[in-house]
């Protein structure tokens, strides 16, 4: 009854947690079905369309991929790749803990330059170039034949070079610098408390309390590295799950209420008219029509 959890799960045998594939090898792996299936990631992806236009479905939006588009998806997102599927591009899919190793504090800079990218980015011709041939040395160097940990290291740095890379074209084309500033430890712990605890923690106390600290102290943190207070911060999250789950399953509002631990419905549908400006019906009714 909710979104399909995939983990990351490449082919047998090989043993490296970023792995380089093209979309018709996916196509081929997965079955044109599957993948217009919405998914949860639980591993990071970058999809590049090199020629011909899809449209794929991020969370609750579709977005139309003509050549030299980039998505990038974190975690959690939901996703689907949609009709048609005669286009071709590559995909970078890596696991968590291949860019935040504990013995690698560096590579922590690869995580917040993607989580700092919107995940639609457009690329001239020759932009995409550069980063596809990045990708692609990427792609041969996870054959080598030496230790996974040379290997994994030398991939780290090229991940981060390409993802550099995009986020300069990607504020070479609007002018906005999408990087967050840098949050400190405490909202780093908040924030992953809200992502695995939204559904049954509402209250900043909780949070706080299983913190060790002030509410005080957690909404200063909040403040400075979201902009926003901590009961905004899980507001907002508890909404993206609602929109997800009316989006993306067929749960009944009631269930989507109960699923989100709201005491009753009413209470569930005032705070999503609060939230998004309308009932859940009505965003449930505007996403099939959009679809």
């Amino acid at each position: 009854m909710d979104i399909g959890q995939l983990p990351y799960h490449p082919q047998a045998g090989y043993g490296l947690d970023l792995e380089i594939l093209a979309f018709s090898e996916l196509r081929r792996r997965a079955g044109a079905e599957m993948l217009e299936l919405a998914h949860r990631y639980e591993f990071y992806t970058l999809v590049g369309v090199t020629e011909g236009a899809c449209t794929h479905r991020i969370d609750f939006e579709f977005v139309q991929c003509a050549p030299n588009t980039v998505l990038a998806l974190t975690p959690g997102m939901a996703h689907s790749f949609g009709p048609p599927t005669d286009w071709e591009g590559w995909i970078v899919a890596f696991r968590p803990e291949f860019a935040w190793p504990t013995a690698c504090p560096g590579a922590e800079k690869s995580c917040r330059i993607l989580e700092g990218l919107g995940s639609v980015i457009r690329l001239t011709a020759k932009e995409m170039r550069v980063v596809t041939g990045c990708i692609m040395q990427m792609q041969d160097d996870a054959g080598l034949d030496d230790s996974p940990q040379s290997v994994h290291a030398l991939l780290r740095h090229q991940l981060h070079t390409a993802l550099t890379r995009i986020r300069m074209a990607d504020e070479r084309g609007d002018g906005r610098v999408k990087l967050p500033r840098p949050a400190g430890s405490r909202f780093r712990e908040f924030e992953r408390l809200v992502e695995e605890k939204h559904r049954d923690w509402h209250q900043v106390s909780s949070y706080a309390k299983a913190m060790g600290c002030a509410e005080r102290t957690l909404t200063r943190a909040t403040l400075d590295a979201a902009g926003m207070n901590p009961k905004a911060f899980i507001a907002a999250r508890l909404a993206l799950e609602a929109k997800r789950l009316l989006t993306h399953t067929e749960l009944k509002v009631l269930e989507v209420a109960e699923q989100l631990c709201f005491s009753d419905t009413p209470n569930f549908i005032k705070f999503f008219q609060r939230e998004v400006g309308c009932t859940p019906a009505t965003f449930r009714q505007r996403q099939t029509q959009a679809a």
